[in-house]
């Protein structure tokens, strides 16, 4: 998709840069999961029969959005954060791997992307240019899952 997108945005000349690019191709691909998950929960939330009382005591839909269905909404959004940025990060990272990305400048994908291919025409594996950066993509998608497994918790702790 990025390489017909690409070829696309060069066909009619439209100046924007491979970032740019790749920032509108992975946030419009992204964002329809999410937003999936959220409507379900919402419509659900909607039919409980607390809301549904707070409707018919008179409260508008200000009161009944702001106290009643965001704050049972934040535990998810937050999971849902913990899932997704690892996984745009990953994105992100297999392209500059396959050297679709951007290769201006190291990234963590790059740094596998260039390790395997100038050594594995050889006969030596350099497992140690290879094994750091695939360690900080481990160590920043557990980080992000796990703060976001936190937060999610303490929100429904305090919501009980």
């Amino acid at each position: 998709l990025l390489i017909t997108l690409g070829t696309l945005v060069f066909v009619l000349h439209i100046n924007i840069g491979k970032v740019y690019l790749i920032i509108i191709l992975i946030s419009l691909l992204s964002w329809p999961g999410t937003a999936r998950i959220i409507r379900s929960q919402t419509l659900s939330l909607r039919n409980r029969a607390y809301v549904k009382a707070s409707a018919g005591f008179g409260a508008g839909w200000p009161h009944i959005v702001f106290r009643h269905i965001l704050p049972e909404l934040a535990g998810i959004l937050f999971a849902q954060l913990a899932i997704d940025v690892p996984a745009v990060i990953g994105i992100e990272a297999g392209l500059d791997f396959l050297g679709l990305g951007i290769t201006g400048f190291p990234t963590w994908g790059n740094m596998i992307g260039f390790a395997s291919s100038l050594f594995s025409a050889q006969n030596a594996f350099l497992w140690w240019w290879i094994l750091p950066p695939g360690l900080g993509l481990t160590v920043l998608g557990v980080a992000f899952y796990s703060l976001g497994e936190a937060v999610r918790q303490e929100i429904t702790v305090r919501r009980k």
